[in-house]
């Protein structure tokens, strides 16, 4: 894993900066064709020199675009922003400037290219696209895997003012808990009871019957091999044929490893 964590919690710049060397530059453009085409969108990156490269990106492809950060010029900055609000502007990318607080309702799309440990930033750069306005549907283009730390941005989160534990569990930030799934068709990350995907209509009925006959197969085998190993627990030592039944006696037994090793050896078995 090239991400690497700072003193804050967060990815350090370095690791962040070797990250985004994985990111193939023209699939960030073909990605918001495919998805998003026309709609006025917000790039989130984790650095400056980067967030340039993204927008000079999408202006080759003809698509206005252009680069901000904290330390444009106000001037030139402002300009920038009022261009965006009104829609001269179609692609903003930008280096932690527009999270909280900047109010673009019609902005329908953002671009997530800054990977985040923080669940604050990944909601504040989500919720961009996500402010009210009347039948407005909007879409979150993820292409460096926050949706897997987090779930979706409208997931219910459990918050609270009681103090992080110091020393965090190791499985802390484990996705297992997250009820999520892609679409194998259109790469949307839908909720995990959803039969139908909601953006393409893709069926997951079959899928959903696999997985249950798999689970079904593997509670299956737990049982007959449990009901096995309880069988060859009842027998004496003397009465066992086979590496295997040494095997699954010791494991009944509590023994240590090694002894079933030992025993089928002492058998001629091995």
């Amino acid at each position: 894993n090239l991400l690497k964590k700072s003193s804050t919690g967060d990815y350090t710049s370095k690791s962040m900066d070797d990250f985004t060397k994985s990111i193939i530059h023209g699939d960030i453009v073909k990605s918001w064709l495919k998805f998003a085409k026309d709609r006025k969108t917000i790039i989130y990156c984790h650095s400056t020199s980067f967030s340039k490269i993204v927008a000079q990106e999408f202006r080759n492809a003809g698509i206005n675009a252009l680069h901000a950060d904290a330390k444009t010029p106000s001037n030139e900055r402002n300009k920038i922003m009022d261009s965006f609000k009104q829609g001269q502007i179609k692609i903003l990318c930008n280096v932690d400037l527009v999270s909280e607080g900047f109010n673009v309702p019609d902005c329908s799309c953002v671009v997530l290219l800054r990977p985040t440990e923080s669940l604050v930033v990944y909601l504040q750069q989500s919720m961009r696209a996500m402010r009210y306005q009347p039948n407005k549907h909007a879409i979150i283009i993820d292409q460096v895997g926050n949706f897997e730390r987090f779930g979706l941005p409208d997931t219910d989160y459990k918050w609270t003012l009681e103090d992080r534990e110091k020393h965090p569990r190791k499985d802390s930030g484990s996705t297992e808990g997250l009820q999520i799934k892609t679409c194998p068709d259109c790469f949307a990350v839908i909720k995990a009871e959803c039969v139908k995907c909601p953006i393409c209509g893709h069926d997951f009925s079959i899928e959903i019957r696999k997985i249950k006959q798999k689970k079904d197969q593997e509670l299956r085998a737990i049982k007959a091999e449990k009901f096995h190993i309880d069988l060859i627990a009842k027998k004496k030592v003397s009465e066992l044929t086979s590496f295997k039944e040494l095997t699954m006696y010791a494991k009944a037994k509590h023994y240590k490893n090694g002894w079933a090793w030992h025993m089928a050896k002492r058998k001629g078995f091995i």
